[in-house]
């Protein structure tokens, strides 16, 4: 989860830190939430190109 407003001591916001990870090729989003002050992302660390499953489904349970 990272801040969308402006702060001094930060060098981008939520939304572009988000960006940025999706960019990552170990990382799978599984999940975004945007609104005005935050956004939050959840992520799958995944060494292949596979789709990021579910936490219920990598786990076993659906």
């Amino acid at each position: 989860m990272h801040w969308n407003h402006p702060v001094a001591e930060h060098t981008c916001t939520g939304r572009e830190i988000a960006e940025h990870l999706d960019t990552v090729p170990e990382l799978k989003r599984l999940a975004r939430y945007d609104d005005s002050d935050f956004t939050l992302t959840v992520h799958e660390h995944s060494r292949d190109a596979a789709p990021a499953l579910s936490p219920a489904r990598a786990e076993g349970l659906a």
